[in-house]
């Protein structure tokens, strides 16, 4: 019986690539994955909604050098480590090329098909969510 409560406990528990795999945004307008590199996490957009599709690309960063470069396949989550007392992904980067802003990112799981991504510039905070799904 105690062997049997432990395996369900320690299953239950998060794991640190918990957030790994495809998600999609909850509007429906975006698809990433989130990958292991390293010892941090990252994330990348693997589609978009927008008509332009492959051909969109990163025009309000403020880099005026990158602005050409397309936003599939570009990464906007960057060095995020999981921390189990906190049982959230943090300490990473968020771009949003939708208006060129660069914010503190962490992630948080709400359950097994849902994160919440959030990013942090001055003190302000925005929240998305995202949906796991499977091709």
């Amino acid at each position: 019986m105690l062997l049997l409560l432990a395996t369900v406990t320690a299953s239950a528990q998060t794991t640190s690539n918990d957030i790994t795999g495809k998600w999609m945004a909850e509007d429906g307008s975006a698809r990433f994955e989130i990958y292991k590199s390293g010892n941090e996490y990252r994330g990348k957009i693997t589609w978009l909604k927008n008509p332009k599709g492959s051909k969109a690309t990163d025009q309000r960063n403020p880099d005026k050098s990158l602005r050409n470069r397309p936003i599939l396949g570009l990464e906007i989550l960057t060095g995020l480590k999981y921390h189990p007392s906190e049982n959230t992904w943090n300490g990473g980067r968020l771009y949003s090329p939708e208006n060129g802003v660069y914010a503190d990112a962490s992630v948080t799981r709400v359950d097994i098909n849902t994160i919440k991504i959030q990013g942090r510039k001055y003190g302000v905070a925005k929240t998305k969510t995202w949906k796991r799904y499977e091709d």
